[in-house]
């Protein structure tokens, strides 16, 4: 039987369950509204953050005996460096300096107990580890103002905005950084060199750079031996991930998608402010920290920096040497690009005091060359009036001195 109803099959309308099947802009939406991700952002990365530290770090070089000493005291504390290259604080007088500078920043005349580290290999210079020296005998309160370098109320103005983000303590006699006393693992991973880019600008590299880590650490599409690598990594070693975020297709998504690539280009010493000089240019790699072990995140470092990321067009990408910051002491830039001296309240040391060298060391440093074109000299011509060689002698053989 035939029947003119226009929502019977008959009319090639589809079955009811294709009638009521989504549009495709309706799946996406659908497709994206079950996706975990959207609703779990990834944390904004830390301009100023100093990467490279960890809870090996702190304490590298320093006696076993101190390490456990300083792990079992269950107070506040957090460690302390000079910057500027001089990063031990040992010294008497400079321990002093400090504890006054903590003293005033933090508003409180309480003792405080700054421990300097005692090396474990004396054969040391200044600026070899250990590089912390551990400030104890504060409050929970303290530790966490000088760890987040918030100046405390009684510092700042009398304003309703949020208190500023200090990140150091400055003088023009010392500039100290603190840092947590279990540095949570922070996102840079390696510096690449050897890519290749013709006809593109910075950001247009740092995409592209992006896309081949990608690629290389996270691709799929062909048999790799770094993507599996990376996968069973992570796939032990992923406690630092939000637990919201379970499977481990997910958990690779949510890593894969923190890659941030930042282009540095780099002048020799003797080029920097001439004007002159071809920049090298080196991408820094920083991927979201998959765990918290301070021992994993070292061998997940390693595992990429032994990396050569292999281009079709593009050259070899490569792991350059791994900067260390003289004045700040971060792994991500050289002295020259340090972010903090342009911070506002930051001191820049002041330099010494220029001698003049004494007249007696400038003559012996800078001897006075004789004059050897002047004719007056006495080292030049045929001989002077007294001297008995020359035109002027008088006891010239067979000849007898005119003017005499």
């Amino acid at each position: 039987m035939i029947t003119d109803d226009p929502m019977t099959p008959s009319q090639g309308k589809g079955s009811p369950s294709e009638a009521n099947a989504p549009s495709p802009s309706e799946a996406e939406a659908m497709t994206k509204a079950l996706d975990i991700l959207t609703y779990t952002p990834l944390p904004s990365p830390d301009p100023l953050c100093i990467h490279g530290w960890d809870s090996i770090k702190t304490t590298e070089n320093v006696s076993p005996t101190q390490i456990g000493w300083w792990n079992g005291d269950e107070g506040a504390k957090v460690p302390l460096y000079r910057a500027y290259g001089k990063k031990r604080i040992e010294d008497d007088d400079e321990i002093i300096q400090v504890t006054n500078l903590i003293q005033a920043f933090l508003g409180t005349t309480a003792e405080l107990i700054i421990a300097p580290p005692i090396p474990e290999d004396k054969r040391t210079k200044k600026e070899d580890p250990p590089h912390c020296t551990l400030l104890q005998g504060i409050s929970p309160e303290q530790a966490e103002i000088l760890i987040n370098k918030v100046s405390p109320p009684h510092l700042l103005p009398n304003t309703n905005t949020n208190p500023p983000s200090q990140r150091f303590i400055s003088t023009a006699e010392v500039t100290v950084m603190i840092i947590p006393f279990d540095p949570p693992p922070t996102s840079f991973v390696t510096t690449l060199k050897g890519f290749m880019f013709i006809g593109k600008n910075d950001a247009q590299t740092e995409t592209e750079v992006a896309r081949i880590v990608d690629t290389a650490m996270f691709s799929d599409d062909k048999p790799a031996n770094l993507s599996t690598r990376v996968r069973r990594f992570i796939a032990n070693h992923r406690d630092n991930v939000p637990k919201a975020i379970i499977n481990i297709d997910d958990v690779l998504r949510f890593v894969c998608l923190s890659i941030t690539v930042k282009r540095l280009n780099l002048l020799k010493r003797e080029d920097i402010g001439t004007g002159v000089g071809k920049p090298t240019p080196v991408w820094n790699v920083y991927i979201f920290p998959p765990t918290k072990d301070q021992s994993a995140m070292r061998e997940w470092r390693e595992i990429i920096r032994k990396t050569g990321f292999v281009t079709a067009a593009n050259r070899l990408g490569s792991t350059n040497r791994i900067f260390n910051c003289k004045i700040c002491l971060s792994e991500d830039h050289p002295a020259g690009m340090c972010p903090y001296p342009s911070q506002r309240g930051w001191i820049a040391p002041t330099p010494p005091p220029t001698i003049a060298p004494s007249p007696v060391v400038e003559a012996i440093t800078n001897p006075v060359q004789p004059n050897r074109d002047a004719r007056t000299s006495a080292h030049r011509g045929r001989g002077t009036q007294s001297n008995p060689r020359g035109r002027n002698a008088t006891n010239r053989k067979g000849k007898v001195n005119a003017k005499s």
